[in-house]
């Protein structure tokens, strides 16, 4: 919330809803906007009294359920985003591919501020 001065983000872009939706209801500005593509749990509680005082939007999608236009058009401007460099990955440690299941181990423990990286 610092770097927003306290007025909260407009929109979320999130990977594992049930792990950070209540992370995510409190960094939102009020008429924020959370959109959902995973979930590490099918079911879970979630914030709604704080989500609607804020009059939270939630919107869940699955991308490879978007028609094929659609998901050309979303690849078309993640692509422009990264030609911009307005993308940048944040590369937690990258790995031979023999220490896959080390890799596996570190996803999973949450451990890792980041992505971790195969070498193919």
């Amino acid at each position: 919330m610092d770097a927003t001065s306290g007025a909260g983000v407009d929109l979320i872009v999130e990977v594992d809803l049930s792990v950070n939706v209540d992370l995510d209801v409190a960094a939102l500005a009020k008429e924020g906007r959370l959109v959902a593509y995973g979930s590490s749990e099918r079911e879970f509680k979630m914030p709604f009294s704080k989500s609607i005082l804020k009059n939270i939007g939630f919107d869940f999608f699955i991308l490879y359920h978007l028609p094929q236009a659609r998901r050309h058009e979303i690849c078309q401007g993640v692509n422009d985003l990264i030609a911009q460099g307005n993308i940048v990955h944040n590369i937690a440690e990258v790995l031979p591919l023999h220490s896959i299941v080390k890799a596996h181990e570190r996803v999973e423990s949450g451990s890792a501020i980041g992505n971790i990286v195969l070498a193919v």
